[in-house]
């Protein structure tokens, strides 16, 4: 992993809102310029590393894909790309992971050019912390579990930066809860991992419906509920894994119910897998306790007062009872990845 500091390579004329974007103080970044493609091309041979590409004006789309095959040649780690096109539908893509692209009409106002670059860079700053923790893990689980983790690291890239941060905490409160289960190291890791699949089926949800500010309608409430098949679907046979069975479970169980009243199979009490029911109070105190677009955050008394209004109904009585004597080490896992958050947030704008 880098020392932090973006390394940015703008190529052609940089009238456009790249400029203003581009000397903007408060990104941590060494930025070098090419007036043309052989020009990249030689810079890139002098730059030992490259997080992001901006192409201010391609006239004939087929630069980005040249550019991010040379880029992987030449680089250990390909570089994500910016592309200014007067048209975008004109910009081929072809070879080029679609969470590493965007692509910008060139008239675009400067404060939403900022916008996009800075969540096309947190995205790939997820990716890299992620793979890095895939080097660590590779050693000690199945092919097939490194794979799952590559899914969540695409999937990620098309959501928003909170939902990135959101299955980061549901993975340490999800694994706390297991420990204080008195459950073996090795299921502790394992339901991090696959909690944090655990909404992947709301790739299928459109966006309009996930951020609507109000409450959602009885038809857009149906289409959210099939998240949890969709997500079984993405998955797809988890074989003999025992991290992608688990995964499973999770993405079909995380909304049971203790008492049956939950989705997609009503299932009730210990006919819920135990990974389904710790998941469903991790979510759900994250999500209390946490702004989205519909609601404020709650307090943790508040939420905490919430949980245990639900036990037996929601939630398993015997993790509720767990999750009450144990909430200051839940308060602090949010603590400890919100400070975190500030601090790149601070590192980015230095």
């Amino acid at each position: 992993m880098n020392d932090g500091t973006k390394r940015i390579l703008v190529i052609g004329d940089s009238d456009q809102p790249v400029s203003e974007w581009a000397e903007d103080a408060r990104w941590n970044q060494e930025l070098a310029r090419a007036e043309d493609a052989v020009d990249a091309f030689e810079t890139l041979r002098r730059m030992d590393s490259v997080e992001l590409i901006v192409i201010a004006n391609d006239e004939t789309g087929e630069l980005p894909a040249k550019l991010y095959r040379r880029a992987g040649e030449i680089l250990e780690t390909p570089p994500d790309i910016v592309v200014f096109a007067n048209d975008p539908a004109a910009v081929s893509t072809s070879g080029i992971p679609p969470f590493a692209i965007d692509i910008i009409p060139v008239n675009t106002a400067a404060a939403f050019v900022r916008l996009r670059i800075d969540r096309l860079l947190a995205t790939r700053r997820q990716r890299r912390k992620l793979e890095y923790r895939i080097e660590k893990l590779d050693g000690r689980l199945e092919r097939a579990d490194v794979v799952l983790v590559e899914t969540l690291m695409r999937c990620t890239a098309y959501k928003d930066d909170e939902f990135g941060r959101h299955v980061q905490r549901i993975n340490e409160y999800s694994s706390l809860m297991a420990r204080l289960l008195g459950m073996p190291a090795s299921y502790c890791e394992t339901i991090g991992l696959a909690s944090m699949l655990h909404d992947i089926g709301k790739v299928s949800v459109p966006d309009a419906i996930l951020q609507k500010p109000g409450k959602l309608d009885p038809e857009e409430w149906e289409v959210v509920k099939q998240h949890c098949t969709e997500g079984a679907s993405i998955l797809g046979d988890p074989g003999d894994s025992t991290l992608l069975n688990m995964t499973l479970r999770v993405i079909l169980c995380h909304h049971e119910k203790w008492d049956g009243t939950g989705y997609p199979a009503g299932l009730s009490a210990r006919d819920i897998p135990l990974e389904g029911r710790i998941v469903a109070l991790a979510d759900v105190f994250d999500a209390l306790t946490t702004d989205l677009p519909y609601k404020k955050a709650w307090g943790i008394e508040l939420a905490t007062s919430y949980i245990r209004t639900q036990s037996g109904m929601h939630f398993d009585p015997e993790l509720v009872s767990l999750f009450i004597e144990h909430i200051d080490k839940f308060v602090a896992i949010k603590t400890r990845l919100a400070d975190i958050l500030v601090e790149e947030e601070v590192a980015d704008r230095r």
